[in-house]
């Protein structure tokens, strides 16, 4: 048997009960602006606009902020709500949030499998977990029944995609 029959079906079966929406590789692919983007624009604008009550040309303005962005921390430090932008019409910066943490039902949750990212190696983990867009949770699924198929190779994968991507 497949890893994926194993492994990955089962994970994103599990998480579609949970009320993720699970979207094809096509399909998450389609919504990324180019292959080396790891965020699904659509979402993000949609729900930027829905959270914080702003137009589209301020939303894609902070979707280009956010899609070259790179460091973890700084990541952590929008996710959490410190996150400002100066908004068309505005003379000082508004707080922009990201997810709602206080009203969860507010934001969209999406999973794809096999979410291939071209970089200087290109990596394709096998589950990536998306709020609002955004991609906040990377699986590494391993078959039971493969003795190679160890935590810790899932494990230096992981790595790998944190360095490369």
């Amino acid at each position: 048997m497949s890893e994926y029959r194993l492994a990955e079906k089962p994970a994103l079966d599990a998480l579609a009960a949970m009320g993720w929406q699970v979207l094809s590789p096509a399909k998450a692919l389609a919504m990324r602006v180019e292959e080396n983007r790891v965020i699904l624009k659509p979402m993000l604008i949609e729900a930027l606009r829905k959270l914080n009550g702003i137009d589209t040309e301020d939303a894609e303005a902070i979707y280009n902020d956010l899609a070259t962005l790179s460091d973890n921390e700084e990541w952590q430090r929008k996710l959490r709500g410190g996150y400002s932008r100066r908004l068309s019409g505005e003379n000082r910066d508004s707080p922009i949030a990201l997810i709602d943490f206080k009203h969860p039902s507010r934001n969209t949750f999406h999973v794809t499998g096999q979410f291939r990212v071209a970089a200087q190696r290109p990596r394709v983990p096998d589950i990536v977990l998306f709020v609002n867009g955004i991609p906040l949770v990377v699986i590494e699924a391993k078959s039971p029944l493969k003795r190679t198929a160890t935590g810790d190779e899932a494990h230096e994968q992981i790595r790998q995609y944190e360095r490369d991507i």
